[in-house]
């Protein structure tokens, strides 16, 4: 018979729960894209739930079995080892993050000085003329304020 769920096991699994549910959400949001259009970065913000909903399962699933010195030990050193990895992870989708966004604001500049090139079809908008029409729009309601 098993034993009832902890709060850890519960939060974990609704946490995964959540995570799930989100990229189901997301992905039918998206059935109408191309499969070539790059997902946004703020879908990788969803995964944050995921990992530490497993995380918080693996945790209580591992320090169940711990109950020697030496068992305790290995898993103190594979949580260093874990930890130390999603750090290395976080560090690397930080730096990407900041590579995308920087090269999202230079294509917004040089749209917004006029330059008008095929690549930013992708970026902005499929048709520039709608989004010069668009962007036209936007800068006479601002000035009207």
């Amino acid at each position: 018979m098993r034993h009832p769920a902890t709060r850890l096991e519960r939060v974990g699994i609704g946490l995964v729960m959540v995570a799930i549910a989100a990229a189901l959400l997301a992905a039918v949001g998206r059935l109408d894209q191309d499969v070539e259009v790059n997902v946004p970065i703020r879908y990788g913000l969803l995964v944050a739930p995921l990992h530490i909903g497993l995380l918080a399962l693996a945790v209580q699933f591992l320090a169940s079995r711990a109950v020697t010195p030496s068992r305790q030990a290995a898993l103190l050193a594979t949580a260093v080892v874990f930890a130390a990895g999603l750090l290395a992870l976080q560090i690397a989708v930080g730096r990407a993050a900041i590579a995308t966004a920087a090269a999202i604001a230079t294509t917004m500049d040089r749209y917004d000085a006029g330059i008008r090139e095929p690549a930013m079809e992708k970026l902005i908008f499929p048709d520039l003329a709608v989004a010069d029409r668009v962007l036209a729009a936007l800068r006479r309601v601002i000035d009207d304020q």
